[in-house]
C-alpha cells in the first residue's frame, strides 16, 4: 500500500517543535512517509545552541528526511521571499500528498507555495496566529493575510477550544476549522523522575527553596513583566522561595536592567534557553504563565501532569488548561495583583498545592490526551474528519 507522504513545515521552536515531533514520532510509519522543512539555526525569537535541540538532529534520530530551510528571525520581505522560493524547490522535489504548516510565519509562507505546487491537501495549525497579538494597521494586515489564505487551506487544525471558536468566529468556515486539542502522554510525564536537588544545584540553588517556574518566552506577547511586578508585591515574611523564568527571545536584556534595578536578583533568576524543561518542570512547586495571548501551552499541560499547581492570565489558550479554584488560579492579563496573591496563597499552603496538583492531573488525563491528539491528527490527513 502505498504510503501518504507528508511535508511538516515549522519554523518556531518550543511547543511548536513538540507538537511537531510527537506527530513525527507517533503517526505509524506503514501509513505515512513524514518529512521535515525547518530551520536548524533561528526559530523566531530562539536561537538554538545545543545540537540535541535542532530538529535536524532529532528528526535524524527518528530516521527521518529532512531540509533545512532558514529564515531569519525578524519578519522580513525578503528573506520570506526567499524562503517561499527555496520551499518551492523542495515541494516540487518531494512532491507530498500533504502540506502541513506549523505557526503563522510557516502558514503564510506555506501555504501559496503548496498552492503553486499543486501539492493536493494544505493543513494549517497556527499555534495561535500572528494578527492576534498585532494592533492598528498591522492587524488589520494580517487578518486579510489569513482570511485570504484561509481559502487554500483544506483544513485549520486549532490546538484549543478558544482558538477553535475564535477562528470559527472571524473566518466562518466552520467546515474547515477542526479542534484537536495538544496532548501530553501522561505516563511519561508522570514516570518523569528526577533528584530535585542535583537540577537546583545546576542553576545554584538550595534543593529546600520553593521554585515557581514559567517556561516562557521573552517578548512582548508573553508579559513576563506582569510577573516580575508580582514578585515585587511579596512579602519578606513568606517562605524561603525562588522565581525561575526559562526562556530568553528580545527582551532579555531588559529583563536582567528591570531585575537590577528592581533588587529581585535573590528572588529572580533568567536561566535563557534550556534543553531541560521537564526537570525543571519537575523540580518546581508552582508554575506561572503571564501571556496575553497562547495557543495551548504545553507548559502548562505538562505542569498538571506531573501534579504542579498552574497559575495563568484568564486568556486564550491558558484559560482551557486551567481549572480556577480546582487546578490553579486565573488572573485578569496584566494584573499583578491578583498573582501576587494567588503566588503568596499558594507559597504559604503545601495542602492547597497537592489539592490543585492532583486535580491537574486528573484534568489534562481526561482533555489532553497525547493518543486521541495524534489519532485526530492522523484522520485530518486520511480526509475522515469533516
Amino acid at each position: 500500500m502505498k504510503r501518504t507522504k507528508v511535508v511538516l513545515f515549522a519554523i518556531s521552536a518550543g511547543g511548536v517543535k513538540k507538537h511537531v515531533l510527537d506527530i513525527a514520532k507517533g503517526l505509524d510509519r506503514s501509513q505515512f512517509e513524514l518529512v521535515g522543512v525547518f530551520p536548524d539555526q533561528h526559530l523566531l525569537d530562539t536561537v538554538v545552541s545545543s545540537p540535541d535541540y535542532k530538529y535536524s538532529e532529532l528528526f535524524k534520530r527518528l530516521g527521518l528526511k529532512y531540509h533545512v530551510l532558514e529564515i531569519p528571525r525578524r519578519m522580513e520581505l525578503r528573506s520570506e521571499a526567499q524562503g517561499f522560493v527555496k520551499l518551492v524547490r523542495i515541494l516540487r522535489k518531494e512532491r507530498p500528498d500533504i502540506l502541513h504548516c506549523h505557526s503563522s510565519l510557516a502558514g503564510a509562507i506555506g501555504r501559496p507555495a503548496g498552492l503553486l505546487c499543486g501539492v493536493p491537501r494544505i493543513i494549517y495549525t497556527p499555534h495561535l496566529m500572528y494578527y492576534c497579538w498585532q494592533r492598528g494597521l498591522r492587524r488589520s494586515l494580517f487578518l486579510l493575510i489569513e482570511k485570504a489564505l484561509g481559502h487554500i487551506t483544506d483544513r485549520v487544525i486549532l490546538v484549543s477550544p478558544s482558538e477553535y471558536e475564535e477562528a470559527v468566529r472571524i473566518f466562518g468556515f466552520r467546515s474547515r476549522c477542526v479542534l484537536i486539542r495538544n496532548g501530553v502522554d501522561m505516563q511519561a510525564c508522570q514516570n518523569h523522575r528526577i533528584q530535585r536537588k542535583t537540577v537546583l544545584e545546576r542553576i545554584g540553588l538550595d534543593a529546600q527553596s520553593l521554585i515557581v517556574l514559567s517556561v516562557t518566552r521573552l517578548g512582548p506577547q508573553k508579559d513576563i513583566w506582569t510577573l516580575l511586578r508580582a514578585v515585587q508585591r511579596l512579602p519578606a515574611h513568606l517562605p524561603a522561595f525562588h522565581v525561575l523564568i526559562a526562556g530568553d527571545g528580545r527582551e532579555t536584556a531588559a529583563c536582567h536592567s528591570y531585575i537590577a534595578d528592581k533588587r529581585l536578583g535573590e528572588r529572580v533568576k533568567l536561566l535563557g534557553w534550556r534543553d531541560d524543561v521537564s526537570d525543571l518542570i519537575a523540580a518546581s512547586d508552582v508554575m506561572v504563565l503571564s501571556s496575553h495571548r497562547e495557543g495551548m501551552p504545553y507548559s502548562i499541560l505538562e505542569g498538571a501532569a506531573m501534579g504542579k499547581p498552574q497559575i495563568g492570565s484568564n486568556v486564550s489558550g491558558i484559560k482551557d488548561g486551567i481549572l480556577h479554584g480546582r487546578t490553579g488560579w486565573l488572573f485578569a492579563p496584566g494584573d499583578a495583583v491578583s498573582l501576587a496573591g494567588y503566588l503568596e496563597s499558594l507559597l504559604n499552603n503545601r495542602s492547597l498545592r497537592a489539592q490543585f496538583g492532583k486535580s491537574g492531573q486528573k484534568f489534562v488525563d481526561k482533555q489532553f490526551s497525547l493518543k486521541d491528539m495524534l489519532t485526530r491528527t492522523k484522520d485530518v490527513y486520511l480526509g475522515s474528519v469533516h
